[in-house]
């Protein structure tokens, strides 16, 4: 396997070296493109050729490595969201949008202590972003810029009685979850689509075209997380187990035959 740290040191020198050829050319008076004027996106695919596209697919990747980062390279949250800014500020081309991102992203340090903390920070992070833009005229008409996850795809997200207006009141324990199930490694499409399927996919079927609810989102509600749901379903299915034991073990006592002993004096 790969390491995440080293593969994002190999992308930063490729994009690096890359950029430096580039330059190296055109001061030679020959022009080159090294990287492709043209990209087929599937589930960033925009209404038109200028709309989404690569800034969409970024922040997949970047969701991505928050959420994964800990899982088994055991990358730290603040450290993947520090190469991230670092990958911002010096190979975005959109000026306006490096600048925001390195103004928000300032303060990591006092901000990400943990790995759940790197993934809510993200998600805050691109909401902003979302709500600073929408109406914008880079904005896709066809995919607005919507406070992420919407009401159709995790409801229990937002807290009873939260309006539908600016301010969204977000229940984070629940987000935290279905953040981790909607980019986790288990739900991501290694295959190519097929002819079949559907050929317009949003952004919130970058990784799943329906994202997976299971009971842990609604036990993370009353204050449990994934460990203590799996507890839960363990000590569960132990009891159901037992019951049906001893449900078997009594009706083959009563169909046993019972020996009558009689006794002559």
């Amino acid at each position: 396997m790969i390491d995440l740290r080293s593969f994002l040191l190999s992308f930063r020198f490729l994009r690096f070296y890359l950029f430096f050829q580039a330059n190296l050319k055109s001061k030679r008076g020959v022009t080159v493109h090294p990287l492709p004027r043209k990209a087929t996106w599937v589930a960033c695919s925009g209404s038109e050729p200028h709309y989404r596209g690569y800034p969409c697919s970024l922040w997949t990747l970047f969701h991505t490595l928050t959420v994964n980062c800990n899982s088994r390279h055991k990358v730290s949250g603040l450290e993947v969201l520090s190469r991230i800014r670092e990958y911002i500020r010096h190979f975005f081309s959109c000026v306006e949008c490096k600048e925001h991102f390195t103004a928000m992203s300032a303060n990591l340090k006092n901000e990400v202590s943990s790995h759940n903390d790197a993934i809510l920070w993200l998600w805050r992070g691109h909401n902003k972003v979302n709500k600073r833009l929408a109406g914008d005229r880079s904005e896709d008409p066809k995919h607005p810029k919507i406070q992420f996850p919407s009401k159709d795809l995790c409801e229990e997200c937002r807290l009873p009685h939260s309006n539908n207006g600016d301010e969204i009141q977000w229940n984070e324990a629940v987000v935290l979850e279905f953040l981790k199930n909607h980019y986790g490694v288990d739900n991501i499409r290694i295959k190519k689509p097929s002819a079949t399927s559907s050929p317009g996919l949003g952004d919130a079927d970058l990784v799943s075209k329906h994202s997976k609810r299971h009971f842990v989102t609604h036990l993370t509600m009353i204050g449990l997380n994934s460990l203590d749901a799996s507890m839960c379903l363990i000590l569960y299915s132990a009891i159901a187990l037992a019951v049906i034991a001893l449900y078997v073990y009594f009706i083959r006592r009563r169909r046993r035959p019972v020996k009558l002993r009689v006794h002559t004096p």
